[in-house]
């Protein structure tokens, strides 16, 4: 009886295990299909939001994408862009590198990403089913916890935070983030990110992603 109880009970723990893996996979695809909707691994249109918005420099900013195949319409917050912070002396291209975060939605999902200028050699240390993932650690203001994040097979200059909603949230209660990154053969670099406005531009783009 205890043998056919704990058999059972091994059946469902796998059974949740696939479908939560499932579940994450599915998340990040989203976000893969989002990002690859964009020109150039979404760095094109971030960096016009930003031309666009001269007058808004160190601020966050916002704008829109529609699908030209679908006609879905998602919107986007973006954070000023900032350089690349190292110890070491990295060669060109990757010693002018610059990302941004990015809030994005539809209105059926939302994400959290990082946007680069060049793709970098991540290093992959963890694989959850199907997703390839970086572990590694963020502090927001003063508070330093682990992070992960997803490199989507749309390319390199994309990363995705796996629990968007609670680091999105993170975003719009503090001050400031700071994102340690580590790549292959090299020592972990860092972008220390403003999140001056992410409240009040989020509530924004969550407004215009609601509207159907």
């Amino acid at each position: 009886m205890l043998k056919c109880l704990y058999i059972m009970l091994k059946g469902l723990i796998c059974i949740w295990a696939c479908a939560f893996c499932a579940m994450v996979a599915a998340a990040t695809m989203a976000a893969d299909e989002f990002v690859s909707s964009l020109s150039d691994n979404g760095h094109g249109v971030f960096l016009k939001i930003q031309q666009e918005n001269p007058g808004a420099s160190g601020y966050w900013t916002s704008g829109h994408n529609v699908d030209k195949m679908s006609g879905e319409v998602s919107w986007h917050a973006v954070s000023p862009w900032v350089r690349i912070e190292t110890e070491q002396l990295l060669a060109p291209p990757y010693n002018g590198t610059e990302a941004a975060l990015v809030i994005a939605c539809n209105p059926e999902e939302e994400w959290a990403l990082v946007v680069f200028t060049q793709p970098l050699p991540w290093q992959r240390n963890d694989v959850d089913g199907l997703v390839v993932m970086m572990r590694t650690r963020i502090k927001f203001d003063d508070k330093v916890e682990k992070v992960a994040l997803s490199i989507p097979a749309s390319g390199r200059k994309v990363l995705h935070f796996r629990h968007d909603e609670y680091f999105i949230e993170k975003m719009r209660r503090h001050n400031t983030v700071l994102l340690e990154l580590l790549l292959y053969g090299l020592k972990p670099v860092y972008f220390q990110f403003s999140l001056k406005g992410a409240t009040s531009i989020t509530n924004s783009t969550r407004k215009s992603c609601r509207k159907k």
